[in-house]
């Protein structure tokens, strides 16, 4: 094959695999970013191998969120690497549409 030719065709492929990309996607569900408009359910994991939850209530807002994980994991004399969290965006009907931190 020409050298003009392996060009083209490996222009025609990059192309072709992006649009694949693009549409392969578009499956599933879309993750969102972290927002402060956003209602979360507040939930604190900690113990042994963080097995067990706290749940904290909701919050509006990512920022209000970690505040309140981090106030009560305070209040309860939790070290930073002793517990865990998720923010999980209350969305389309579904306690938990996605985990934000």
């Amino acid at each position: 094959m020409p050298l003009a030719e392996k060009s083209g065709f490996r222009r025609l492929a990059a192309v072709f695999t992006a649009v694949a990309l693009l549409a392969f996607a578009g499956c599933g569900k879309q993750a969102h970013k972290p927002s402060e408009d956003y209602t979360y359910r507040v939930h604190l994991y900690y113990g042994k191998d963080v097995s067990q939850d706290k749940y904290l209530g909701e919050v509006v807002g990512i920022s209000q969120c970690q505040m309140k994980v981090h106030t009560e994991a305070a209040r309860m004399g939790l070290k930073g690497h002793t517990y865990s969290y998720a923010c999980c965006w209350v969305h389309n009907g579904e306690a938990c549409y996605e985990k934000h931190k």
